[in-house]
């Protein structure tokens, strides 16, 4: 079977209804937002004070903390954002993705 650490791991999918979602940090323009259609990152939960995200299109540190990534990367403050950018997660246990896609 899968092995233990599995349960603890999740992939989340970055997207909206009109599949544009700013992220900042990322390789393809470091220093302005890439606009995705939808983006996948994998979060690790070692503890509810240590989770771990693994972005491969991140400039960030490979992997950095959840809260690194919430600050630099999705940043927080949509009430700023037009509408159309406002993003939606969909988390999905490691095991449930492995099997699905």
């Amino acid at each position: 079977r899968w092995p233990a650490r599995l349960k603890d791991c999740f992939a989340v999918f970055i997207s909206n209804e009109g599949r544009h979602v700013p992220l900042w940090q990322q390789k393809s323009s470091p220093m302005r937002p890439v606009v995705w259609d939808y983006h996948v990152i994998f979060m690790e939960k070692l503890s509810t004070e240590r989770v771990f995200v693994f972005d491969l299109d991140s400039t960030l540190s490979f992997p950095c903390t959840l809260s690194e990534y919430v600050n630099l990367a999705i940043k927080t403050n949509e009430q700023n954002f037009l509408p159309q950018f406002h993003r939606k997660f969909r988390v999905i246990a490691a095991e449930d993705y492995l099997c699905t896609f």
